[in-house]
């Protein structure tokens, strides 16, 4: 309105215009995210005041979302919501800026999650996602949880994903970590390997070693590897990563049944 407004002040007959089809909260929602993108910005009064309005009309919409059409932080939105005195039905839902529903609370999903992976080892981060109604970055960090033996849920969420679930809240636990007395200190024994003359002279020895110093046996290298990996290919490399592993165990028992029988 204030575009022809200003037409007419100038004596203009004609004027480009963008047509609109839609009722008036989407030509409000449209108004609001063209404003944020270009000419005279709204002011952060003007935003806030969208905001608020958004809210009104779509509290089911997630923070990011309405962030995204309003141009503010998606934390400055949650106080917003927070701050608002309209009486809505309460939601336990979201809808996100892809246009899908999440549920507020993803702890009973988490739970669901890891025992499918549990159950599933080899399931892929897309499948558990999908039967456990999670977002496919909440399931890969579910994934990563419990590969490293730690609760698919943070401790902060257990007792309302038990309740979610209709369990009585988990004990206060600490979780159990291996004993250092069968822990193997890799880099000194691979040392030993090195220094080994009937190694370290051979061609077939020294493929041993190269075989052995894999930089997977680093442990910082393999947390930031396993970040690394994009969520549409862990699958792949969780299949080579086992089929590696079934390798070694393979290449450990013969080598430990050689050994018995130069014994006896």
């Amino acid at each position: 309105m204030h575009r022809l407004r200003a037409a007419e002040l100038r004596g203009s007959e004609a004027m480009e215009v963008v047509y609109f089809d839609g009722d008036d909260e989407s030509a409000f929602l449209r108004a609001v995210r063209e404003n944020t993108a270009h000419g005279l910005r709204l002011s952060s009064a003007d935003r806030t005041a969208a905001a608020a309005r958004i809210l009104c009309g779509s509290p089911h919409w997630s923070d990011r979302r309405i962030a995204s059409v309003v141009g503010l932080s998606p934390t400055t939105v949650g106080a917003i919501r927070r701050r608002s005195t309209v009486q809505s039905e309460q939601s336990n839902a979201r809808m996100g800026r892809d246009g899908r529903t999440r549920p507020l609370d993803n702890g009973p999903g988490r739970l669901i999650a890891g025992k499918l992976l549990l159950e599933k080892p080899d399931a892929s981060v897309r499948e558990v996602a999908r039967t456990a109604g999670i977002s496919l970055s909440t399931a890969y960090d579910v994934y990563k949880r419990v590969r490293t033996g730690s609760s698919p849920v943070a401790p902060k969420q257990r007792h309302e994903a038990a309740a979610g679930l209709g369990q009585n809240p988990p004990e206060p636990h600490t979780e159990q970590r291996a004993d250092p007395s069968c822990q193997i200190d890799y880099q000194r024994d691979l040392s030993a390997l090195r220094k080994d003359p009937s190694l370290r002279l051979s061609e077939r020895g020294r493929s041993l070693i190269r075989w052995l110093s894999s930089p997977a046996a680093d442990e910082k290298l393999r947390c930031r590897l396993l970040e690394s990996v994009p969520l549409h290919c862990v699958p792949l490399v969780v299949r080579l990563a086992r089929e590696n592993s079934r390798v070694w165990h393979r290449f450990a028992d013969l080598l430990e049944r050689r050994e018995q029988a130069s014994s006896t």
